[in-house]
């Protein structure tokens, strides 16, 4: 049985790093699918995606590529009864998770 992650994704950084970042191809090292627009700004962008496992991984080595933007993931494992935030910038996590 495949696991089911529930995500929502923050990415923070100057107007010109954001840009930069977003056109990028960074959808498809997250391996996520069903993705939904969620918030854009000039110096925010949020979205909405599910994977079948843990994105946090593939999320550090992302912001490993992207040095300057700050991520903020919220992630719900409905299989595994977890919830969690994780902060990555530049490789550098932060991770905070709870079991109900």
């Amino acid at each position: 049985m495949s696991e089911r992650w529930i995500n929502k994704l923050a990415v923070f950084g100057t107007q010109q790093e954001l840009t930069k970042f977003l056109k990028r191809n960074w959808k498809k090292q997250l391996r996520g699918r069903f993705w939904e627009l969620q918030e854009t700004m000039r110096t925010r962008f949020g979205c909405h995606f599910e994977t079948e496992s843990s994105p946090i991984q593939s999320l550090e080595a992302l912001s490993r590529r992207s040095m300057k933007v700050t991520f903020v993931l919220e992630f719900e494992n409905m299989t595994k009864r977890t919830k969690g935030l994780v902060k990555v910038k530049a490789g550098v996590i932060e991770q905070y998770q709870v079991r109900y």
